[in-house]
C-alpha cells in the first residue's frame, strides 16, 4: 500500500447486490487488514448495476451465474466484450473475445480466451472473489425438477 502511495490506507464505498451480507462483510474485514476501509452499501441489483454501468461507483460486488455451464463466454464476453457491462472498453480484449466466441475451432477458442484471461489478470481489470456450485440432495420419494438457471424451485416440489 505504501508503494502505491497509500501508506495510511484509504476509505471507499462498496455497493453490493445479490450477495449475502456476510460475504461482503468478510471482504471488508480482509481489506481492512491491509488498510482499506470499506463503507458497505447494500442495494437491489437493478439499482447497483445501474450505478455501476453509469460509472458512479468505486467498487461493485455482486455474483454472476452461468446457468450451470462453465463456458468462459458467459462471463468474460459479458464484462469485457464491449457491451453495457464492459466498463474497461479494451478494444484488443474485446477483439480476442469476439474471435473466441465465434470460432468453431477449439484451439482458436482456447488461444483467444487464454490471452483474454491473462490480460484481465495482468491489468487487474477485475477481481473474481470465489466460485461455488449448486448441489441438491434428492430422494426417489421427491418430485423435483432441476432447472438450467440454477435456481431450485422448491415450491414446485412435492413428496410422492
Amino acid at each position: 500500500m505504501a508503494e502505491a502511495g497509500y501508506e495510511d490506507g484509504f476509505e471507499m464505498e462498496m455497493v453490493f447486490a445479490a450477495m449475502p451480507r456476510p460475504t461482503a462483510e468478510a471482504v471488508a474485514a480482509d481489506l481492512a487488514n491491509v488498510g482499506v476501509t470499506l463503507e458497505l452499501n447494500e442495494q437491489q441489483y437493478s439499482s447497483g448495476i445501474g450505478k455501476w454501468r453509469a460509472k458512479e461507483l468505486p467498487a461493485f460486488f455482486s455474483n454472476w451465474g452461468s446457468y450451470g455451464i462453465g463456458d468462459t463466454a458467459f462471463i468474460l464476453s459479458n464484462f469485457f466484450g464491449g457491451g453495457a457491462d464492459d466498463l474497461v472498453q479494451d478494444a484488443e480484449l474485446a477483439e480476442w473475445l469476439t474471435e473466441a466466441d465465434t470460432a468453431s475451432d477449439r484451439e482458436v477458442r482456447a488461444e483467444n480466451y487464454a490471452k483474454a484471461v491473462k490480460k484481465v489478470a495482468d491489468e487487474a481489470y477485475w477481481m473474481p472473489m470465489y466460485n461455488f456450485n449448486v448441489n441438491y440432495g434428492l430422494s426417489n420419494d421427491l418430485n423435483f425438477t432441476p432447472h438450467p438457471d440454477e435456481f431450485a424451485r422448491w415450491w414446485a416440489a412435492s413428496w410422492k
